[in-house]
């Protein structure tokens, strides 16, 4: 039996990048990560996803950024919550040399879903993609799955679809997922 999925856009929700003297700190957001501890694993499993631009566009330095990553793995491990695959894209068109490809993964591209649809036997018409970015909205629709947009000033691009939910932060998105999934397996 097929399963649903969480994709979250890791870039944009995820990982905060703030400037402290001029360096980038990357961290798990807290109101996510709380969100993310009400859901049930048994009824949705956890992807990440996205244009990782601070890679991309070499914002943040590759070292570091992996070991950010890790540190964020790490955490949301020691707290219950497994996250099956990271399928956010590292390399964009206009990107420097080292990061300039094409990608499938690329948001407004639909192909992360698709792949864990087919690596994980996931049911994409049950699953959700959350994110503050267009693109995001516009690759869950293309990809079939549900949508939840986050409130941003990032929200400012627009297409032609509608998300099926709109929320202040991840962490009130999660929550509301949580509750959905609990009234719909009663």
């Amino acid at each position: 039996m097929s399963k649903s999925a969480l994709f979250i856009d890791k870039p944009s929700l995820l990982l905060v990048e703030s400037n402290e003297r001029g360096q980038a700190n990357i961290t798990v957001h807290q109101e996510a990560l709380k969100g993310l501890l009400q859901l049930n694993p048994r009824h949705f499993r956890v992807f990440m996803v996205g244009n990782d631009d601070a890679i991309a566009f070499e914002r943040v330095p590759e070292k570091k950024h992996q070991k950010a990553c890790a540190d964020i793995q790490e955490a949301l491990t020691s707290s219950g919550i497994t996250i099956v695959a990271d399928y956010a894209c590292p390399f964009a068109m206009n990107a420097p040399p080292l990061h300039r490809r094409d990608s499938v993964f690329r948001f407004p591209n639909s192909g992360a879903m698709k792949a864990a649809r087919l690596e994980y036997d996931i049911a994409l018409d049950t699953s959700w993609i959350i994110s503050d970015r267009a693109e995001a909205m516009l690759a869950g629709s293309r990809a079939g799955a549900r949508t939840a947009l986050i409130r941003s000033p990032k929200n400012e691009r627009r297409y032609d679809v509608t998300p099926d939910l709109v929320a202040d932060d991840l962490g009130t998105a999660i929550r509301f997922l949580a509750k959905l999934q609990l009234t719909m397996s009663r």
